[in-house]
């Protein structure tokens, strides 16, 4: 009768421990790696870079404005100017001046000629806030970075869910989160509502305007 050949030994499967320890390895570089991009983007987020932002936005509403697309009213950023809001000033400036020369500034919005007699000749607005008011600024900049940031760690580690954690991933909005201070679902919320901007900017400038009143013109 022929003998039996002996089984080899199977190899030892991987345990739910041994899955749990690289997940945690995991999520501990992923975590790094995130924190590390939060940190090259302090100074993006800073109160002068962040009103250099929101100027250009302000701009950009102008112009949108102009084209007949939706947008914020000039009358609103306006408004803002006049109080002393410095990116609203600067917007309005640097979107008053090629028109100023020509048959366009009579096209201009009755809010905005209102304010080249108001305002032009007098000095320049500081652009950044006072020191009462840069978080708003500065949230609205990290509002806009914090989705860019959930969408690269998705495409860094797609087996990564986007916005929720589950039993096996933190998610991305968790690990943005975490750099930033917040909680996931904070973070899905601002990521959710990055469609809104407008809607943001228009927070901004009555949010200045009810805690500055500012100077009388």
């Amino acid at each position: 009768m022929a003998r039996r050949r002996k089984r080899e030994p199977r190899p030892p499967m991987m345990t739910a421990g041994l899955l749990a320890t690289f997940a945690d390895a995991q999520d501990q570089i992923i975590q790094v790696q995130v924190n590390a991009w939060r940190a090259r983007l302090e100074e993006a987020i800073n109160s002068e870079a962040s009103c250099r932002i929101v100027e250009a936005s302000l701009f950009r509403q102008l112009e949108l404005h102009e084209q007949g697309r939706p947008a914020l009213e000039p009358s609103g950023i306006v408004d803002a100017a006049l109080a002393g809001h410095g990116p609203a000033d600067a917007a309005l400036r640097r979107f008053i001046g090629p028109r100023s020369g020509d048959e366009r500034v009579n096209h201009l919005p009755a809010a905005v000629r209102e304010y080249i007699r108001h305002a032009v000749d007098r000095p320049r607005l500081p652009v950044a806030y006072h020191s009462r008011a840069p978080q708003i600024a500065n949230d609205f900049v990290r509002n806009i970075i914090i989705p860019g940031m959930v969408d690269a760690v998705k495409a860094r580690w797609p087996s990564v869910p986007r916005f929720y954690s589950t039993s096996r991933h933190r998610s991305a909005a968790y690990f943005v989160g975490v750099a930033f201070g917040l909680k996931e679902r904070q973070t899905v919320r601002i990521c959710e509502g990055l469609p809104n901007i407008s809607g943001e900017l228009a927070k901004i400038l009555l949010g200045f305007i009810s805690h500055d009143p500012g100077p009388s013109y």
